[in-house]
């Protein structure tokens, strides 16, 4: 035993030898840490937040539809074809889904983990870019922003069907990376540009937005087009930016990134609007509607910006011991130390400009030109203008395109007559513009300051921080709500499939679910089940098809005026109806309750995930539905006595009083009595025959 134990014993030698490779190889990710301390804060803050989705989150509203297609079509071109003509307007659309239901089957953490890996790999290309740009703060900064979509929070938390949105921003990122590569370099980088923009029409069109950043690139960066191959690069020297705008040169570039993107827009509205329509039905987005349509739109664009996102950070400051967990507040901190207190490389515009000049007496030519950096032809003198003046000057220009991607986002809606909220899953479509204003905000950390204008910059960056954490704030609230909504569907559909066997409901059977559409916690309508298609298809899936059809009843229904009792037919938002006199109808009703509030030991659960179970109660077993009496008592049951609480997000009450302000005050439209509503044609009916837009079906 004693030889055996000998010959385990390792060699001093040896031992030395193993730390000493140990720290060749720690000795790099060290010195990369040192170089890129903020990057490396926002990586590990990112981290902190998205470990609980990683290990708790499932899927939501539109995601459960995917997984039933995928069930009914198991091979991958039976499940591509199955989606038309619903994405007749994105061909390229079918084939994502298609291709993740094939390799992630029914198994949830596997979408939640592919649809964050996909958006780390567009907010990454985008991080490279901007790391060229602005610097390493900058960077760091909308790297953090990015990742706590606050008023876009579906682009996460719906981890199937939002598989199109991160797979178009990746062809987005990677198309601003071709065109920054065109910048520096010749070759095909514009044509390789443009044809991933239009790769990204065929999926799903919402970076339109930010394509201004590729347009106007040559106004902002840092160097024009080579003369020839010996020339070193010139820079846009300006004393303000009058210089840029009015600068032939500039505007010769201008014309030559944007024809590329142009003609893939172009292109892509033309498969769109006039080749796909040839073969199925028109389901383009490109419907803004009649002048009325468009002005209600802009109007909710600007309340959703003004109003709902200001009243959204508000009531989640109110409710900040929910939010934070131990490891993401250690995160945020970290953040903030590396931004405010801690002197980045680059914080010091001398230093950059001295590498610049000892790079170009050298005889080497860096791939990497600092935007403090100034260089002029060959065979010429360096003209002493003032390097914060000239840095100045160009974050001015990149920061004022950057708000203007943002304002542009607009025109999603105007164009597609569909209406802006930060609230529930249609805040889905505010991503692009949430993305601009992580990307303008971060400008504020580009410039090194000139003396006399530092210390409003650092109060102005202390700000942001600020800023930065109230948004963090309502983003965890909602991170913790969606997990808790993955609890409570299962829990739910286990429930209401209990109550199916028991009554033996027959094959085929369409049932009313009377359900909270949100979490006990609501912050901002996180949602249940909401919508026809998402507890339809859930259930489909748990009861093999015994109940074929279902729909949500609650409260919000009748106060949005998004349903209607006509005799023996029920309605809801004009894309679900059932006949109580020809099908076999039934109702069930079910209520959901938190155990307990959060307390001081959540503050360490939530790290990874865990929260207050929540609990169902069955308050109307499932019956049958007969006749048109029995029809409006289960509809009245479900809208004015179940599920009252929790009550609308504080942004959607706020709203729902502004339209129907808006819809008797300015549209001149009589107002219906709630207890009456349920008989009378849907609002979103009467504004449908009124404006003349044509409805799509899920409203992607």
């Amino acid at each position: 035993m004693h030889k055996l134990f000998a010959e385990q014993l390792v060699h001093p030698a040896e031992l030395l030898g193993f730390w000493l490779k140990s720290l060749t190889l720690v000795m790099p990710l060290a010195q990369f840490s040192k170089k890129r301390w903020p990057t490396c804060a926002a990586i590990v803050f990112i981290l902190a937040v998205y470990i609980p989705c990683f290990l708790k989150a499932g899927w939501v509203c539109d995601d459960w539809m995917i997984i039933d297609h995928w069930r009914l079509h198991p091979h991958w071109w039976d499940t591509v074809r199955s989606w038309f003509p619903l994405f007749s307007a994105r061909p390229l659309a079918p084939i994502v889904l298609s291709t993740i239901t094939s390799l992630y089957c029914d198994t949830p953490r596997w979408y939640v983990c592919s649809q964050i890996l996909l958006l780390s790999v567009a907010w990454g290309l985008v991080w490279y870019v901007w790391h060229r740009l602005c610097g390493e703060k900058a960077a760091a900064f909308f790297l953090t922003a990015v990742y706590l979509p606050s008023i876009a929070s579906t682009l996460v938390f719906s981890p199937g069907m939002q598989h199109l949105a991160a797979t178009a921003y990746v062809l987005w990122a990677a198309s601003l990376l071709c065109h920054e590569r065109a910048m520096r370099r010749q070759g095909p980088w514009l044509l390789l540009s443009g044809s991933l923009i239009f790769l990204g029409m065929l999926i799903y069109e919402i970076f339109l937005p930010l394509l201004i950043l590729q347009c106007l690139m040559p106004i902002y960066w840092t160097e024009s087009s080579k003369t020839d191959q010996s020339a070193k690069a010139m820079v846009i020297e300006c004393a303000s930016p009058i210089h840029c705008v009015v600068d032939l040169h500039v505007w010769k570039s201008v014309a030559r990134t944007t024809v590329p993107i142009l003609a893939a827009v172009l292109l892509g509205l033309v498969v769109q609007k006039f080749v796909m329509p040839r073969y199925f039905p028109d389901m383009s987005r490109l419907a803004p509607g009649g002048l009325s349509m468009m002005l209600r739109t802009f109007l909710y664009w600007i309340h959703a910006i003004l109003i709902q996102a200001p009243i959204l950070w508000a009531d989640g400051l109110v409710r900040m011991h929910e939010a934070w967990d131990v490891l993401a507040l250690a995160g945020a901190l970290l953040v903030i130390i590396s931004l405010v207190l801690v002197k980045s490389p680059t914080d010091s515009a001398s230093e950059t400009i001295d590498d610049a000049n000892t790079a170009s007496q050298s005889g080497n030519k860096s791939d990497r030109v600092s935007p403090y950096a100034e260089t002029t032809p060959a065979g010429q003198g360096r003209p002493q203008t003032n390097p914060f003046s000239a840095q100045s000057c160009r974050v001015r220009m990149l920061r004022i395109v950057c708000w203007i991607s943002t304002a542009m986002s607009v025109l999603l809606f105007v164009l597609s007559g569909s209406y802006a909220a930060v609230y529930g899953n249609d805040n889905r479509k505010l991503s692009s513009l949430w993305v601009a204003v992580a990307l303008a905000a971060s400008t504020f950390w580009a410039q090194a300051p000139a003396p006399q204008s530092s210390r409003r910059t650092r109060w102005l960056q202390v700000s942001l921080c600020g800023a930065l954490l109230v948004n963090a704030t309502s983003f965890l609230l909602q991170r913790n709500n969606y997990l808790q909504s993955w609890q409570a569907q299962q829990m739910l559909l286990t429930t209401i499939n209990q109550e199916t066997q028991r009554v033996a409901v027959p094959q085929g059977a369409v049932l009313l679910v009377a359900v909270p559409p949100v979490v006990p916690t609501n912050h901002n309508d996180e949602c249940v089940f909401t919508r026809s298609w998402d507890i339809a298809s859930a259930l489909r899936i748990v009861t093999h098809d015994q109940v074929a059809d279902a729909v949500t009843l609650y409260p919000w229904l009748l106060v949005q005026g998004r349903l209607m009792v006509d005799g023996p037919r029920l309605v809801v938002d004009n894309l679900w109806q059932t006949d109580v006199s020809r099908e076999s109808v039934f109702f069930i009703g079910c209520e959901l309750k938190q155990c307990r509030p959060a307390g001081i030991k959540d503050f360490l659960y939530r790290s990874l995930g865990t929260l207050p179970p929540v609990i169902v109660e069955l308050r109307e077993p499932c019956e049958p539905v007969k006749n048109d009496e029995e029809l409006l008592h289960v509809v009245r049951l479900a809208t004015e006595s179940l599920n009252v609480h929790p009550p609308m997000s504080l942004p959607a009450r706020v709203t729902q009083r502004w339209a129907e302000w808006i819809r008797t005050v300015l549209l001149g439209k009589p107002a219906v009595p709630l207890h009456e509503r349920v008989f009378h044609p849907t609002i979103i009916e009467q504004e449908h025959y009124s404006s003349g837009h044509k409805g799509t079906t899920h409203g992607r």
